[in-house]
């Protein structure tokens, strides 16, 4: 209020002085004058000063009818009839500002000014001034009858009167006023001051009365607003002088005390003594910082040659005590400082700190200063805090150390400072992840440097150092300002955000050099540096600052203006350069811009945009200029070409002019737009508009006057709104034709509308068609309508009007409205009321208001109005018949609160009238009440919902929920209690308290049921079953929630847990969250086969800072699903212990794993591991194998190491290399061997990995089969009513019960394996036995090996019955598959020739063929092979056994000879056999009944044996034999498939 009467008192002062430079000749131009002086001089771009009503400017009489001051929101500030009675020629001659009365009749202010938007400060910076005020001001009465504050001001609408009087002469002051509170309860403030110069005598009466809720307690924020009582008064001269001092709350005494002056030798010495329970003034979590009584007592001495000496210093409350003493030298210099302060609660507790924002708060802190005391130069200072936390950042410990000298410190001209700090802040936690991440757990800082008389303040290096954080200073401070080099390097400057007062985000590393002056503003920096992903909460700029940011060049700010010098700022998405000088006399500046593509800033926009501006010129006459362009791009889905759009124009006398003008292509339709632009203090115009966009085109002018109001015409025609909207980033299509007209009607806003729309598509609005022809009066104040829309096919938020058709008309000031929609799916609701002015605000009556919908009504019983005066809203009983339901409603809202609400069995049903796709169901009864004051209201209800069903609730599970909630409010906190059920097992329970602003939550939540299945309606594909339970209890503030919890989940069941065999699980976690963060304490989860896991940790939602500790013991057969493909199965345990760190969308996983006693059985390469052994650790997502080991199930061991990658979307990664030694591999058919080796496993494990290397074989045989007959074909089987056991069995082979297997190709093995083999390879059967030697190159898939090399013949021989042949030479060759090529040849020597024999082909197709010289027929060469002697020489039995051995080599059975005689006999067997001591001999058989069976064997020795097999059961037999030379046998056999 004070500063409002000196504008008025300078205001009017500067009058005369400006308007004595010329002399007017009219009140024209006398008014100008003033203007000119006034309004340009104090107006600026957010705030507008406008005088009306100016009389006697150069009189002593002077007046202004109406003062207003406004920003862009608006005016704020009105002073009405302001008038001032003064002496000109006191002024003039005497340099004496004599007033004999300074008046206004009123002084408004309805809220404080908006701060400039996106105002940028004056380039020049300004020196630090303090205002100089004339020699002596005389003012005899100031009266003001009425001063209005609006709430906003300081949080309290209130009205005060002002009166008194202020002489100031030469030193001396007698000054007095009354202040007296004319609404509410009142109050008043009155004060006398005098002080006379030449007898230094000081007079001082003060004193302030108010009630409760009064102006002194809501300026100061006192808790709860007591009534207040302060006195402050004394009375005598300076050097005999006792002030004392008391102020009391509701009646009880908070603070008093004496304030006492006495002469003594050395000057004027002051002691004070003050105290009281202050506690009750401040908000109530402060209290116990300053207990039943905070106490100051303080003496001293103020010399009369100069300085001060400060014998004691004591201050004392519950949580603090501070003592000190000090001393000064005759210039005022500090020569002498002890200090010792401790804050401490008293019972060990916590200590919450009176500070702003109420969440600081430590252990322990102490202070301890030593400086210029005797015993030498050195001085020292220490702060130790412990247990500090800000709410988003706590410390275990912080200290700080400073030492140093303090010499010559009463020598003025030798003084001489010097220090050296170290500081350590541990244990940190910050609640931001980012922030955490920069700081670390430990910030350091150290700063050094020293300081003499007449020099500056040299700072050697100051450094502040974290984990990811490191800035430095070093250089000169002098007069407040800094000059040296400024590093800051940082993984995040989110950390700076409360400094900035915004989100900061990203990292940087920068340096400066140059110079700062704070205090003024001015700067001169040379900039280098780089930044990454920088986030400064700005939208339009933080896009475009992803990834690596370059910053360079200089910056200067300095009283002659501001510089750019090669400053520019680039990104990968964009860049930014300016050079020149920019100041309020001249210009010559210019910058370059440009977006690598609009979408960085809008999915719906696209292309390159680059612009480019120059100011250049002087204050009255500046040249400003800009271009843009995008040469190509898009606007939403059409193509943009050939944009651009300019301005050029000049600034003068604050008075911008110029013209916008803009082109574009888009779709092949051509945009263009022009307008010219005048911008002042006085108004904002448009004129001369013209935009055109394919069928659009919009003309008019448009022009902003000073009160905020606007004139003028536009006029919009289009066919097609597409093109022009598409320019606006807006989706839409139709016709819109319309008029608007604005006026300025005696400080209101008129407005008219006509408007046409049809087939209007926008967004999430339709319209078919619409008429609009409005008159608005006052459209800014209490409108006042005339007119009609019509309306049909709207569709928005999905509601379907069919039809909408409203009338308002307007008498005396007043509209009365009626309207009437009809829905599509039938409901029709109808309105009727009336809007107009009372007493200063306005009514709002509501007639009629009904909603009917098949048959369902919801309507207004009877008429009410809702009145709104000031901030007082008062309205009448609103009573509502909803379908059968009731709610009603009644009171005001003012500077007090009284108002009630009921619901009685409402249907939720009803909004299906408008929605009918909510679906809702159900009834809701209750009640509430508001109460209190508006600055401390209270509130109560009670609300029971009975069977609430809806689309939402179905689709989550839920069929109904039954509610349960009850509240009340008290000191801006709502303590609530509600309950909700479900018929599906859901029950919850909350109860506590939530801040109704800034104070603290304090909540219990109960899941005591939610059962999973409840979740399967919305995920099917899941089938989620178990229950889950648990508790929080949630605390900290809306803003800030934290939060301790535990669940439990019993019988954890899902489709994928299922198909790995590890459901059901038990789990259970407890833990904290806050500032984003969740704080794991425990997690445990138990499934079956031993599943164990535990876990423990932080979990960031955001951010890098994820720390999780996870240890589990898993069954590694749960894998055997994911192996079905091929048959193998795993066996064993692994046991974990692993750290996840990393971000969640991103985590970093390191730790150990091991396996104890694991085997692995693939039958595709069938091979068996057993005793599988490994010990690996995880880090940046990779397994690194220490060491692995393996047995092979035939011999042999396997050891493995290297290094396989967890990233699923690389498919896993690897490099190992494997050692085999004296391994034993077998086919299981033709190929076995023993083997050594080293082999390399690379590529991505899922994506067919490549295994190569060499192996070395120690023994291999390839056994020829005995025949080639092709196996017996898949047969399909289905099991019938299995007994139990077997059932079993086929549930764990997954057999036939419509478990799926992978569709897809499985990662199949590469292989590039040398294999060196000089001797031992055997190849045997069929009579053939050779040993090769040599090398072969497997390659190709294992499921499809690619053998290709040779082995040589080492030695050889074939067997035909009882003969042996050795071969003389043989090669065995592979050429691309398993199944290798034989080349050997034999030679026998017998008495008439030589036998050749040749084994040639593949193993599976092998071809012996017998030869001789001189040349003979086969069989004839077989028999004299086998019996040295012709065929016609064979006995019967010799011809059978030639026969036998033919059969043989050729891979069949006997022949078709044998088989035919066996058919004709009618014998079950008949074969021709080697009997036991080598020979040939004849074996027959046959089936005497189903289960008895009879053989005879005949040997070429004359010897013959009789068997007999009797199958008792199916599974029990019975087994003899006899033969000729006595031998018998007889056994009973029991025998069953598996």
């Amino acid at each position: 209020m004070t500063r409002i009467l000196v504008i008025l008192c300078l205001l009017f002062a500067a009058l005369p002085s400006r308007a004595q430079e010329t002399t007017p000749e009219s009140p024209e131009e006398e008014r100008s004058l003033f203007l000119s002086f006034i309004e340009n001089q104090l107006s600026t771009p957010n705030r507008q000063i406008r005088i009306r009503g100016i009389e006697g400017v150069l009189s002593s009489r002077a007046s202004i009818q109406e003062i207003t001051v406004a920003d862009r929101e608006g005016i704020w500030l009105r002073i009405t009839g302001a008038s001032i009675d003064w002496s000109r020629s006191a002024l003039i001659f005497r340099q004496r500002l004599e007033i004999s009365s300074l008046e206004a009749e009123s002084i408004e202010m309805t809220r404080r000014p908006l701060p400039a938007e996106n105002a940028l400060p004056s380039p020049e910076a300004r020196s630090f001034a303090v205002p100089e005020l004339p020699i002596a001001i005389n003012l005899d009465r100031v009266q003001v009858p009425s001063i209005a504050f609006g709430e906003a001001v300081f949080g309290l609408e209130s009205t005060l009167s002002f009166e008194g009087r202020m002489r100031l002469e030469e030193g001396s002051l007698d000054t007095a006023l009354e202040i007296e509170r004319l609404d509410g309860p009142g109050g008043h403030l009155s004060l006398e001051a005098a002080f006379d110069n030449t007898t230094s005598r000081l007079d001082l009466d003060m004193a302030l009365s108010e009630p409760q809720n009064g102006v002194i307690a809501n300026l100061l924020n006192i808790e709860g607003r007591p009534p207040l009582d302060l006195t402050l008064a004394g009375a005598g001269p300076v050097d005999n002088l006792d002030l004392n001092l008391a102020l009391a709350a509701a009646g009880e005494p908070a603070l008093s005390g004496t304030a006492r002056l006495r002469q003594q030798a050395e000057g004027i010495g002051f002691t004070l003594d003050a105290g009281g329970p202050i506690a009750r003034l401040v908000p109530a979590r402060f209290r116990s910082f300053f207990g039943a009584e905070t106490t100051l007592e303080a003496a001293g001495l103020a010399r009369s040659g100069g300085g001060f000496a400060l014998s004691s210093l004591n201050l004392e409350s519950a949580a603090l005590r501070l003592d000190a003493t000090a001393e000064t030298a005759e210039d005022g210099f500090l020569s002498r400082l002890t200090l010792n302060a401790d804050i401490a609660d008293p019972a060990g507790e916590r200590v919450l700190l009176p500070l702003p924002g109420g969440e600081t708060s430590v252990g322990a802190a102490s202070l301890a200063i030593d400086f210029g005391n005797g015993g030498g130069d050195a001085w020292t200072a220490s702060l130790n805090v412990t247990d500090l936390d800000t709410g988003g950042f706590s410390a275990r410990e912080a200290t700080f150390d400073v030492n140093g000298l303090a010499a010559d410190l009463m020598v003025v001209d030798r003084r001489r400072i010097t220090f050296d700090a170290d500081g350590v802040v541990s244990g940190i936690i910050a609640r931001q992840a980012d922030v955490s991440e920069a700081l670390g757990d430990t910030i350091r800082l150290n700063a050094s440097g020293d300081w003499q008389a007449g020099e500056p303040l040299n700072l050697d290096s100051a450094t502040l150092s974290g984990e990811n954080l490191a800035a430095s200073l070093a250089g000169m401070v002098s007069d407040f300002a800094f000059d040296g080099e400024i590093g800051v390097q940082t993984s995040s400057i989110a950390p700076f955000s409360g400094i900035a007062g915004r989100d900061l985000g990203g990292s940087i590393d920068l340096r400066a050099t140059g110079e700062l002056r704070p205090v003024s503003g001015a700067f001169d920096l040379m900039l280098d540096g780089t930044a990454n992903d920088l986030r400064l909460d700005v939208s339009a700029a933080d896009p475009l600052l992803v990834g690596a940011t370059r910053i360079t060049g200089r910056l200067a700010r300095t009283v002659d203006g501001f510089l750019a010098d090669g400053f520019r700022i680039e990104s990968g998405r964009a860049s930014f350069s300016a050079d020149g000088t920019f100041a309020t006399e001249a210009a010559d500046f210019n910058f370059e811009a440009a977006i690598a593509d609009l979408a960085h800033l809008t999915e719906r926009a696209g292309g390159r945009l680059t612009a480019t501006g120059r100011a250049q010129g002087s204050a009255g006459n500046l040249a400003l200029s800009i271009e843009a362009a995008v040469p190509r791009g898009r606007l939403l889905d059409k193509e943009l070409t050939e944009a651009a759009l300019t301005f050029g124009g000049t600034l003068q006398n604050n008075v911008l002019a110029g013209q916008i003008a803009g082109s574009a292509f888009l779709d092949g339709v051509r945009a263009e737009i022009e307008t010219d632009v005048r911008l002042s203090a006085e108004e904002r115009q448009l004129s001369g508009i013209a935009f055109t966009a394919g069928g659009a085109r919009l003309t008019g002018e448009l022009v902003q006057d000073g009160e905020g109001l606007f004139i003028g015409n536009l006029a919009l025609d289009a066919a097609d709104i597409s093109t022009a909207a598409a320019l606006l980033l807006i989706e839409a299509q139709g016709a819109v034709n319309a008029r608007l007209a604005l006026e300025n009607d005696a400080g209101r806003q008129q407005a008219r509308i006509d408007a046409t729309v049809n087939n209007l598509v926008a967004e999430q609005v339709s319209l078919e068609s619409a008429e609009i022809e409005v008159d608005v009066a006052d459209l800014f104040g209490v409108p006042a309508v005339a007119g009609r829309l019509q309306a049909s096919g709207l569709d928005t938020a999905g509601i379907e009007v069919a039809t909408l058709d409203a009338t308002a008309q307007t008498s005396n000031g007043a509209t009365a409205f009626q309207g009437r929609a009809l829905l599509d799916n039938g409901t029709e609701i109808t309105t009727r009321g009336g809007l107009a002015p009372e007493n200063g605000g306005y009514t709002v009556t509501l007639e009629e208001a009904e909603l009917v919908q098949a048959g369902v009504t919801a309507r207004l019983m009877e008429p009410t109005r809702l009145t709104v005066i000031g901030d007082t809203v008062a309205f009448d009983r609103v009573d509502l018949d909803i379908a059968g339901g009731r709610l009603t409603a009644q009171g005001e809202i003012g500077t007090s609160l009284d108002v009630t609400l009921a619901l009685e069995a409402v249907p939720l049903s009803i909004a299906n009238a408008v929605r009918p796709d909510l679906a809702l169901s159900g009834t809701l009864d209750g009640d509430a009440t508001l109460s209190g004051t508006r600055e401390s209201p209270r509130a109560s209800f009670k609300l029971t919902g009975n069977e609430i069903a809806a689309t939402a609730l179905r689709q989550a599970g839920i069929a109904s929920l039954g509610i349960e909630a009850s509240g009340t409010t008290t000191d801006s906190t709502l303590s609530v209690n509600a309950r909700m059920s479900s018929p599906g097992g859901l029950s919850a329970t909350v109860e506590g308290d939530v801040p109704l602003g800034d104070g603290a939550i304090d909540l219990d939540m109960d899941l005591q049921s939610f059962p999973l299945s409840l979740l399967n309606a919305r995920l099917p594909d899941l089938g989620l079953g178990g229950t889950l339970t648990g508790s929080a209890q949630i605390s900290g503030s809306l803003a800030d929630p934290r939060a301790t919890f535990t669940a439990e989940a019993a019988g954890l069941n899902a489709r994928p847990l299922a198909a790995f065999g590890a459901a059901p699980l038990n789990v259970n976690a407890a833990g904290r969250f806050a500032a984003g963060e969740v704080v794991l304490d425990s997690l445990n989860a138990a499934g079956p086969g031993g599943l164990s896991v535990t876990a423990s940790g932080r979990i960031p939602l955001a951010g890098q800072a994820l720390a999780v500790n996870a240890q589990g013991t898993v069954p590694v057969s749960l894998a055997n699903r994911l192996l079905a493909d091929r048959g193998a199965q795993l066996a064993g345990t692994l046991t974990a212990d692993l750290d996840i760190g990393g971000s969640l969308a991103n985590p970093a996983i390191s730790g150990t794993l091991r396996t104890s006693d694991a085997s692995a059985i693939d039958p595709m390469t069938n091979l068996r591991l057993t005793g599988i052994a490994i010990d690996a650790g995880i880090s940046r997502n990779v397994i690194t194998i220490r060491s692995g080991t393996a047995g092979f199930a035939r011999g042999g061991t396997l050891a493995v190491s290297g290094s396989i990658s967890i990233d699923a979307a690389a498919g896993f990664p690897a490099d190992l290399t494997l050692r085999l030694q004296q391994v034993r591999y077998s086919d299981g058919e033709m190929v076995s061997a023993t083997l050594d080796g080293s082999l390399q496993l690379a590529g991505a494990l899922a994506r067919d990995p490549l295994l190569s290397g060499d192996i070395a074989i120690d023994r291999a045989e390839i056994l020829v089969p005995d025949s080639f007959g092709g196996g017996p074909a898949h047969v399909d089987v289905q099991h019938e009513n299995p007994p139990p056991g077997v059932a079993s069995t086929l549930r764990r082979a997954r057999a036939d019960d419509g478990t799926p297997v992978p569709s897809g190709r499985p990662s199949v093995l590469r292989l590039a394996v040398n294999v060196e083999a000089p001797a031992r390879i055997f190849v045997r059967g069929r009579g053939l036995d050779a040993e090769l030697g040599g090398s072969v190159r497997i390659t190709g898939p294992i499921t499809s090996v690619q053998p290709v090399g040779g082995f040589r013949l080492i030695r050889g021989r074939l067997a035909i019955l009882a003969q042996r042949i050795f071969f003389d030479e043989g090669t065995v060759t592979l050429v691309g598959d398993l199944d290798p090529f034989l080349d050997f040849v034999a030679r026998s020597e017998r008495s008439d020739i030589t036998v050749l024999i040749t084994v040639n082909g593949r193993v599976s197709d092998l071809s012996v063929d017998f030869s001789s010289q001189p040349e003979l027929p086969e069989d004839e060469v077989l028999a004299r092979l086998i019996f040295d002697r012709g065929v016609e020489e064979l006995s019967p039995l010799q011809l059978a056994q030639l026969a036998a051995a033919a059969a043989e080599l050729a891979g069949g059975s006997n022949g078709s000879l044998l088989g035919g005689f066996r058919n004709a006999v009618g014998l079950d067997e008949l074969d021709i056999v080697t009997d036991s001591e080598g020979g040939a001999a004849v074996r027959a058989g046959r089936y005497i009944q189903e289960n008895i069976y009879l053989g005879v064997e005949a040997g070429s020795a004359g010897s013959t044996r009789a068997t007999i097999n009797l199958d008792i059961t199916e599974n029990l037999k019975a087994r003899g034999g006899f033969g000729t030379r006595g031998e018998s046998d007889l056994g009973i056999f029991f025998e069953r498939d598996y």
